[in-house]
């Protein structure tokens, strides 16, 4: 038997704060009366996933697909008995996101959740909807350079962390680390999601379908009167190991500084070597002299950000840290 063929397709609506559009089915609805929800639905006999979406983005807020960035979930739920297989996209849409058509009788109110309180409108109608919002979560935590799309790692990721481990990407804990070991390490960094103790992503070329490139983490460091972030990033050895790990890093900035709310950020070469040296200059890092760091001479650099040009941090997240760059030189 082959896979279940998609019955149902849902739409992750971001604004440019990179939250996610829901909408709260009406209480007179017989399934779900009063739950959030995403845009979406069934797919008709004569459509494709891609067209029932466009359609329902159309019916149930009045905006228009503009692209499709990526598949971010696929799964199964059951009503009345049937089960039915869904396909969740992050999209990108043309639109007032301000004031969307809501369908009458269907949905009467509609909100936009971040990553860091993707559950404060849910209520008593949102319970066991469990999966849904684990969805919600995960768009609310990607974020989107020019070229790269950097995704949120979970409990999920294991298989690609492994991979990208053993193709030594990934410098999990400084050690060798074991398959079976692996679920527990992305179960943890998604813990650090919900948490605020750190936050990492898998990254990804936007064009096109590529496995993982590499991997970035700010992990925060419990230091006395400042909020300090581990920076790791590192990326595959190929021809575009530079640009990729340039548009990494500068969305880690990014983010820490406008999400997060630094002022600073501070990042170890280790060991150092004139690739690594390259990404912090490209992402805007002054070179500050070299240090002793756990027993070894590493190559420091700083950036402040509130100071720092748009050019040099031109991404949507950094309070004031200490970063260490793990890179694997070609």
């Amino acid at each position: 038997m082959g896979i279940r063929q998609p019955d149902c397709v849902g739409a992750l609506i971001r604004n440019g704060q990179n939250r996610v559009y829901l909408q709260r089915r009406s209480l007179l609805r017989r399934q779900l009366p009063g739950a959030w929800d995403i845009v979406g639905g069934h797919i008709e006999a004569h459509e494709t996933p891609e067209s029932a979406l466009a359609r329902e983005v159309s019916e149930e807020t009045g905006w228009r697909l503009r692209r499709v960035e990526a598949v971010i979930a696929d799964w199964e739920w059951t009503h009345n008995g049937h089960v039915q297989r869904e396909l969740d996209y992050l999209i990108e849409v043309n639109g007032d996101l301000g004031s969307p058509r809501l369908e009458a009788g269907k949905h009467d109110q509609f909100c936009w959740v971040g990553y860091d309180n993707p559950e404060v409108v849910r209520s008593k109608y949102d319970a066991g909807n469990d999966v849904l919002w684990n969805i919600i979560r995960r768009a609310a935590r990607i974020r989107l350079t020019s070229d790269v799309r950097l995704e949120p790692i979970s409990s999920s990721s294991a298989d690609v962390l492994y991979w990208l481990y053993k193709n030594g990407v990934a410098t999990l804990d400084n050690r060798p680390v074991g398959e079976n070991e692996m679920p527990l390490i992305a179960a943890d960094l998604g813990r650090q999601w919900d948490t605020g103790r750190g936050y990492s992503w898998l990254a990804y070329w936007r064009k096109g379908k590529h496995p993982a490139i590499g991997y970035g983490e700010l992990v925060r460091k419990a230091t006395p009167g400042a909020d300090q972030f581990v920076l790791h990033c590192a990326v595959l050895p190929d021809e575009r190991r530079l640009d990729c790990a340039e548009a990494i890093v500068k969305a880690m900035l990014a983010f820490a500084r406008n999400e997060v709310g630094a002022d600073q950020v501070s990042a170890h070469v280790a060991p150092p070597n004139r690739w690594a040296m390259e990404i912090m200059s490209r992402a805007g890092m002054r070179y500050s002299g070299a240090v002793e760091s756990g027993g070894r001479h590493v190559h420091a650099f700083s950036i402040n950000l509130r100071d720092a040009p748009p050019s040099a941090i031109s991404q949507a997240v950094v309070t004031t840290g200490i970063g260490q760059i793990l890179a694997v030189p070609g």
